[in-house]
């Protein structure tokens, strides 16, 4: 990857052990995205699932391990365990010393008012933090992906209702996807206990006291 995209992947934190997790499907497109945005706000190493990808992800994902000691994945085709995955990923990336675990869909960018991810994680006795999730939709005028398509997704969806009555505002056509109220997201001290639940949206298992984070 020239340019920028080598420069970001060199980042990473030195400080804190930061571990993403991830499970990916078909996301050739986005993937190296992701992976080099995160690295530039201080995620330390990426554990990565490809849940039997066609779209060239796996050969992506083989040719970066090749090249990036920091990057640990493997292959699982079949169903889609999303919480099994990233509870095992997890679990790898403690024992591999990580201090903090952030699972991280492909089409998710983590976001941060500090310099880095770092910046935000108080080292004393805070087990999870709670994040806030936003949608962001894609100008109307873009009629199909292209590799400069995050950049025109600058539209914040306004949110109605809350996250417990979300699905029947949807499933009643009363809001859109993109409109529903999401549970937040967690990032996750490190520990050999630790459960991720279904969507990132909860966690059990070793010292889960959450404030919220902004």
């Amino acid at each position: 990857m020239p340019g920028i995209f080598a420069w970001l992947l060199r980042k990473g934190s030195a400080s804190v052990k930061i571990a993403g997790v991830m499970t990916v499907r078909d996301e050739v497109d986005v993937l190296p995205i992701n992976i080099a945005y995160h690295r530039s706000i201080g995620v330390s190493e990426f554990w990565i699932i490809d849940n039997g990808s066609t779209d060239g992800t796996t050969d992506l994902l083989r040719s970066m391990a090749e090249h990036q000691d920091w990057l640990h994945w493997r292959s699982e085709p079949g169903p889609f365990h999303q919480s099994e995955f990233a509870s095992d990923l997890a679990q790898e990336a403690h024992r591999s010393d990580s201090d903090w675990v952030v699972p991280i869909d492909a089409d998710e960018f983590w976001w941060t008012s500090y310099d880095s991810l770092v910046g935000g994680l108080d080292e004393a006795g805070v087990g999870a933090y709670n994040c806030g999730l936003q949608n962001f939709v894609q100008a109307r005028r873009v009629k199909r992906d292209h590799s400069g398509s995050l950049m025109t997704m600058t539209h914040r969806a306004q949110t109605r209702g809350t996250a417990a009555d979300a699905r029947r505002l949807v499933e009643s056509e009363e809001i859109g996807f993109v409109e529903m109220t999401y549970p937040p997201k967690m990032i996750l001290r490190s520990s050999p206990g630790l459960v991720i639940g279904q969507g990132n949206h909860d966690a059990t298992g070793g010292q889960i006291t959450i404030p919220y984070c902004q």
